[in-house]
Formats: structure tokens, C-alpha cells, sequence
């Protein structure tokens, strides 16, 4: 593909680096980014030595040089009279001790700058102040860090983990945080009356799979009170290629959904650090000598929604999807082992 191909050649203009990076600063799948790696490869058009690469005929910097604001990693919110300071050190300390991340459900916890600007962003959009909150999903504790916060009326979180469960409702206890509820919840199960129709905004961070994603949104979109309500979630594209984008923006529209923003690498997701030892696809499939990266790589950019009329829900009924709820040729990023635990 031409653009995956520019992309590529853009990237390593700016300097050499390894296959990660690239990964991390590309617009595409890492299936594409893959392919055309090889073939550039073959066309001796860039090298790759000791897991870095490198082009021999570089562009212009005036066209390659990367101009995104380098303080807030082209987030475009910064914490920067440090006003949220306190809130930050207090979060810190409480995702410390929650529960390692498991593949079982898919979960890939964030670092904490990511979720500090999922904060700010949401509040400078004007969708968490003295808002109802509901949240599915929240490995990465973002109900904790809104309660604390103190500008947040309510918050829900909807949880599938038990393990998550109890944390919070642990912190909940210790903290003296009367203004969020945790409730055990499968995704696939029709959302509760309790639920409905009762949320300003929503936020989820869902699986990559196109009807995944769209089963936790029509949840989601369920829970909200309805015209002008918003919601936020994560959607990569480092597994998700731009036909999976268009279809779930198709049904987005569907749904009564419009897309407002897109804020792209905002959200970077804590890997093992050797991944080079895993069976991932990503690793199984590469021909080149790469390293563990040194630095975080996996992101998401942040999707913000906001409904347009009357909400239309692609699901409501129960859902039966087994490993097609987590998985689809673009899954580069998960576990083999987790593929037969839904056979």
C-alpha cells in the first residue's frame, strides 16, 4: 500500500529507529506496517541492523519533521499550572495495587499520564463536571479517578472481573468516596433498567473486533439520558485497519452518533517487557531481528461522541460471541493461548 509505504518512509526521515516505534508512530495495523517492512526490505530501500532501522535517501525535515506539541504529546490538554497536582500523586499511589491486568478478558492497563489526560480532556470538553458517569470496563481505574477528583455528581462502574470489583470497592471504603458504585457486569448480557436512560456521559475502553467495540458502545449508549449526552472510547490502529474504522463509524452514524473528536496516540497501554519471548503474532511473524522496546508503544487514539436526536442502540438482547467478541485477522497483540479458551 502507497500511503503505508510513505508512512514508513516519513517515520524514519526523522532518525532510525526500531520496529516498536514505528508500530507506535504509524497510522496503520501492525499487520501493514509489517508487510511493507519486508518488502522495503527486499527493495534495499531502508536496513535494519541490531533491531534498528534506517533510510539511506531521507526527506526534506521541513516536510518530515514531526510539529505536534512535544509538553503534552499532541494530547492537546497539559496540566500546566499543576492545579490537578495532588490528584495525580493520590492516583498514583492507588493504581500501584490493582490487580495485574489478565488476557483473559483482553485487559491492558494505561499509565497514569494517559489516564490524568482522559481526565483533563473530558473536563475541558465539559463532560465531567457535576455530570452522572458511567463507566464499562475499568481495569485502568478511571471511576477512582474521577470520584476523587470531587467535580464528578455520580459514578458507575460496570466491571466483568471480580478481582476489580473488590478493588475498588476497597478504595471506595478507604477513601470515603460516596460518589461512585461498582456493579459485576458481562457485556454480553442486556444492560440492567437500572441503568438506562439515567447518564450524562459515558466512558468505555473496548475490545478491537468491530461488533466487540459496537456491543460495548450500544451498552453505553443505552445508559445515556439521551440528545446532546456524550461518550468517549479507545480505538486503535495498530489493530485496526481503515475499513474496520469505516465500519464502526458507519454504525457509529447509525446509532445517532456523531463523531466530534479524534485524538490520536492518546492513550499509551503498559506491555511486558519482553515481548520478544512471546508467542505473540506480532513477534512470530516478524523476519527482522528485533528488541524489546525501551519505551511505551501500544496506543489508542480517543474517540468522543455525542448522541444526535433519539439514541438508537445496535445491541440491546443478549449477545452470543465467543473469541469473535476479541478476535479478527488484525489481532497482532494477544496471547495465542487465549484463542482456545474460546473455541
Amino acid at each position: 500500500m502507497e500511503r503505508v509505504r510513505e508512512e514508513i518512509l516519513m517515520i524514519l526521515s526523522r532518525k532510525d529507529t526500531d520496529f516498536f516505534e514505528i508500530v507506535s508512530k504509524s497510522n496503520y495495523t501492525a499487520k501493514e506496517i509489517l508487510d511493507e517492512l519486508k518488502k522495503l526490505s527486499d527493495e534495499k530501500i531502508i536496513k535494519e541492523k541490531d533491531g534498528m532501522f534506517s533510510l539511506e535517501n531521507k526527506i526534506d525535515k521541513k516536510i518530515s519533521t514531526s510539529f505536534l506539541c512535544d509538553k503534552c504529546n499532541g494530547r492537546g490538554v497539559y496540566d500546566n499550572l499543576n492545579f490537578w497536582s495532588t490528584l495525580i500523586k493520590e492516583y498514583d499511589e492507588i493504581a500501584k495495587n490493582r490487580p495485574l491486568p489478565t488476557n483473559v478478558y483482553d485487559q491492558g492497563v494505561i499509565d497514569n499520564e494517559s489516564a490524568i489526560s482522559r481526565f483533563l480532556y473530558m473536563l475541558s470538553r465539559g463532560d465531567l463536571y457535576k455530570k452522572k458517569i458511567i463507566i464499562l470496563g475499568d481495569d485502568d481505574l478511571m471511576g477512582i479517578l474521577f470520584s476523587l477528583s470531587d467535580i464528578v455528581d455520580e459514578i458507575t462502574v460496570l466491571e466483568i472481573d471480580e478481582r476489580l470489583v473488590n478493588y475498588i470497592n476497597s478504595v471506595k471504603k478507604e477513601k470515603n468516596l460516596k460518589n461512585i458504585e461498582v456493579y459485576t457486569y458481562d457485556a454480553r448480557d442486556p444492560l440492567e433498567d437500572i441503568f438506562k436512560n439515567k447518564f450524562d456521559t459515558f466512558f468505555t475502553d473496548p475490545v478491537e473486533t468491530v461488533e466487540g467495540l459496537l456491543i460495548f458502545v450500544s451498552r453505553m449508549v443505552e445508559a445515556l439520558k439521551g440528545d446532546r449526552c456524550s461518550g468517549y472510547f479507545g480505538l486503535s490502529s495498530i489493530e485496526s485497519n481503515i475499513d474496520k474504522w469505516f465500519r464502526i463509524q458507519k454504525s457509529l452514524n447509525e446509532m445517532n452518533l456523531v463523531i466530534t473528536d479524534i485524538r490520536r496516540n492518546f492513550s499509551y497501554y503498559k506491555l511486558s517487557d519482553n515481548i520478544i519471548e512471546s508467542d505473540l503474532l506480532i513477534v512470530k511473524e516478524n523476519p527482522f531481528n528485533i528488541k524489546n522496546p525501551n519505551k511505551l508503544w501500544y496506543n489508542s487514539h480517543l474517540y468522543r461522541v455525542e448522541v444526535n436526536g433519539e439514541k438508537k442502540p445496535k445491541y440491546t438482547g443478549k449477545v452470543d460471541l465467543g473469541r469473535d467478541l476479541y478476535f479478527d485477522e488484525f489481532t497482532y497483540v494477544v496471547k495465542p493461548w487465549m484463542k482456545i479458551l474460546f473455541c
